[in-house]
């Protein structure tokens, strides 16, 4: 018998056979995302849920890390977690995706894997149907909902600023004062574009 799991990841499979572009998204968080990189003094980042995203691989060009990976079951490239120490894990644009059942399995597996994560999750449907007919998004829940889900794993989560209400963002360390200027003086940056 299939799990759930298991079968929406045969649809996920399904939608990156034949659309190159579905997954890329988080490429457009780097402004968001690169304080926060910074502010860990990351080694090895692993993007969990990449898509096809090429997020870490332009962290890594830009000297945000030294090495990048990226994990998406769903890829069949991307669909072993690699075997070295990560630093940080970047998890955008995945949780929404996982069935409410599912959550705590792999909220207990990122951790497994990596004390620090910068989160992105979703909070609203996804305007990208499964091959089955069913909205991409199946656990759509409010900010809050997500800070207490995610403080049932981790012992500190710090919901990050943003104009895009349409997401909830999180880190689950805390960031120095000056990652929280360079975040301030990205997200005006990227305000005034």
């Amino acid at each position: 018998m299939v799990s759930r799991g298991e079968s929406l990841i045969e649809q996920y499979k399904a939608i990156h056979s034949r659309c190159c572009d579905y997954g890329t998204s988080s490429e457009r968080l780097f402004y968001l995302i690169s304080p926060y990189v910074l502010d860990l003094n990351t080694e090895n980042v692993l993007d969990y849920g990449c898509g096809r995203s090429k997020l870490v691989d332009r962290l890594k060009e830009t000297g945000h890390c030294l090495r990048a990976f990226r994990y998406d079951p769903a890829v069949p490239e991307f669909s072993v977690i690699p075997n070295v120490k990560i630093d940080l894990i970047l998890n955008t644009d995945v949780l929404e995706h996982i069935p409410e059942e599912a959550l705590d399995s792999v909220l207990m597996r990122i951790k497994s894997i990596c004390q620090n994560v910068f989160f992105k999750i979703a909070l609203l449907p996804s305007v990208t149907l499964l091959p089955n007919g069913k909205n991409a998004h199946c656990t759509l829940r409010s900010m809050d909902w997500w800070h207490q889900k995610l403080l049932k794993h981790f012992s500190y989560v710090e919901e990050i600023p943003s104009l895009n209400k349409r997401s909830a963002h999180f880190v689950i360390w805390r960031p120095t004062w000056k990652t929280r200027l360079r975040h301030l003086f990205s997200f005006f940056d990227r305000w005034k574009q």
